[in-house]
């Protein structure tokens, strides 16, 4: 009968092998973003609110597998005012909430709030209010949001549901 010998740090190998794994899939990698997209603008409180406007995002994706992480680059909406010319953002990805920091010249840009899939080929952002006094401020019943693909009201609040799902947005869409 013939003994087949194990190496005696086999097993150790492949568990760090797989440890390896997992980090180098949790940690985040940089990738290139570069998509224009038709997306919808909504109202909450409207159900007859629908404008289409052309979107383009250009920038570095660093998020985790896990779906946290950032994006840094510019956007530009169509038909939005304030949002016409690319705009750079510095966009917070996260699991529970994801806010817009705007570049030097709006800190606050019009855009708050933007959740992308993990291939940006759907989005869904929410738009500030702002007050006559300038305070700017995001939720509420007046909401205005927009979301990529079809037109129809009720695929908007579906993606938008599953979008926000886990996050601080997700009642909204509920």
């Amino acid at each position: 009968m013939k003994v087949i010998r194990r190496h005696p740090y086999a097993a150790a190998i492949i568990l760090l092998a797989a440890v390896l794994m997992v980090l180098a899939w949790l940690f985040p990698g940089s990738r290139r973003i570069d998509v224009t997209l038709t997306v919808t603008e909504y109202r909450l409180d409207d159900p007859d609110f629908a404008v289409e406007h052309s979107l383009t995002l250009c920038g570095r994706d660093d998020r985790n597998r896990l779906g946290s992480g950032t994006f840094q680059g510019t956007i530009s909406i169509s038909g939005l005012e304030g949002m016409d010319a690319p705009t750079e953002i510095l966009v917070s990805i996260g699991r529970e909430h994801s806010i817009v920091f705007g570049g030097p010249g709006d800190p606050y840009p019009l855009l708050s709030v933007l959740i992308p899939n993990w291939d940006y080929t759907e989005l869904l952002g929410l738009l500030s209010t702002i007050d006559t006094d300038g305070t700017r401020s995001t939720g509420g019943p007046s909401t205005r949001f927009f979301v990529s693909g079809s037109a129809d009201r009720n695929a908007a609040l579906a993606t938008a549901s599953r979008l926000a799902a886990g996050t601080y947005w997700e009642p909204m869409f509920a």
